[in-house]
């Protein structure tokens, strides 16, 4: 399936007509010009998981969040695995942030795990508990799909994501831990 600019704008733009795809950027007539408090905004934005029928939503959001489009057929794969979770924070259509984690099968027992690659949430809404509220929903999910653990991987110098996680209750589980990488590219 081909996505263009126009399909884009078409898929991204809700029937009020506030949201578009302009040059790239997905755009709102004064969606930043005014801070909505964390109250008001809990009650405007919502958390879901995006499926195959949202593979044009999800690109615009690649976009915004990544600087670049995935190939569609790509993010329709993606999308279609239930082994991987696709989390967006959305308020009227516009992405606010995401959550991106994958469901591991183990090999030693029937109960998989649950790995938390990424959490981004855009600078100006940052610290307004959409961070808190993505990573609620994919312990939710977690424990819906019946996996023994969460798990993720961070910097002890990200403060901000350090704080998040221990607010969210996800505990460090050894000071010494060591994450060793193989660059294939």
């Amino acid at each position: 399936m081909e996505f263009t600019s126009q399909a884009l704008d078409s898929a991204l733009t809700p029937a009020s007509g506030k949201i578009g795809f302009a040059n790239g950027i997905l755009m709102k007539q004064g969606y930043h010009r005014t801070r909505k408090s964390t109250a008001e905004r809990m009650m405007t934005m919502q958390i879901r998981r995006l499926t195959v029928e949202d593979t044009a939503f999800a690109m615009g959001a690649a976009h915004v969040f990544k600087g670049r489009f995935p190939e569609s057929d790509d993010m329709e794969e993606f999308l279609a695995s239930s082994q991987n979770i696709l989390l967006i924070a959305e308020e009227e259509g516009m992405p606010l942030g995401f959550l991106l984690a994958y469901r591991l099968a183990r090999w030693d027992q029937a109960r998989p795990m649950m790995f938390v690659y990424e959490v981004e949430v855009l600078e100006p809404y940052r610290r307004q508990g959409i961070g808190h509220m993505l990573v609620g929903e994919i312990q939710r999910i977690s424990r819906q799909a019946g996996c023994l653990k969460l798990f993720l991987i961070t910097n002890a110098s990200n403060e901000a994501a350090m704080a998040l996680y221990s607010a969210t209750g996800l505990r460090r589980s050894a000071n010494d831990d060591v994450l060793l990488t193989y660059n294939l590219a």
